[in-house]
């Protein structure tokens, strides 16, 4: 029975975990980082302006605001 109320009190401790600690992270430090990685495997220039937070719960999700796309250099080369 131990064991059991043992399980449940770590599960119950790691759902809040996830719901409380995004908070408490500054998440705009990554914007830059983030900006660069989307430019990396896409090739568009991405500026966000706004917030930038992070969530794990209900579902793993990125929340962006302001969020501007360029299109990437138009080449004259044919494919």
């Amino acid at each position: 029975m131990r064991i059991l109320i043992g399980g449940v009190t770590l599960l119950a401790l790691l759902v809040v975990g996830l719901l409380v600690a995004p908070s408490f992270i500054d998440w705009g430090k990554y914007k830059q980082q983030g900006q660069e990685q989307i430019k990396n495997l896409t090739g568009y220039d991405v500026i966000i302006d706004g917030d930038f937070s992070l969530a794990f719960l209900p579902a793993p999700h990125v929340n962006a605001k302001n969020v501007r796309v360029i299109n990437p250099a138009v080449s004259d080369d044919p494919i």
